[in-house]
C-alpha cells in the first residue's frame, strides 16, 4: 500500500516497523500535531475537514480533540483550498 500510494518508490524502501494507534488512544493525547504531506492524502484531508465525523474516515476524529493542529503542504491541501 505504501508503494502504491506513492509514499515510497520501492517495496524495499518501506520501513519494516511502524507504530499504530487506535483512535481512542490518539484522542487521549493532550495535544495532537498531524503533519500531512503529499497529494496522495488530498482526499483524506478533504474528508477530514469538510465532511462529518465518520467512522469511514477515521481522521475526522481529530476534529473532536480540543487541541489538535493539522499541518498541510500545498499538495495535501489541494482539495480544500479556495483558489
Amino acid at each position: 500500500q505504501q508503494v502504491d500510494d506513492g509514499c515510497f518508490e520501492k517495496l524495499c524502501d518501506v520501513p519494516i516497523h511502524a507504530i499504530t494507534l487506535t483512535i481512542p488512544t490518539l484522542l487521549k493525547a493532550s495535544s495532537i500535531f498531524c503533519i500531512v504531506p503529499g497529494i496522495h492524502k488530498a482526499m483524506a484531508v478533504f474528508h477530514t475537514l469538510r465532511g462529518g465525523v465518520d467512522e469511514q474516515y477515521p481522521s475526522t476524529a481529530i476534529r473532536m480533540h480540543p487541541n489538535a493542529t493539522l499541518f498541510l503542504d500545498l499538495n495535501s491541501s489541494l482539495e480544500v483550498r479556495d483558489e
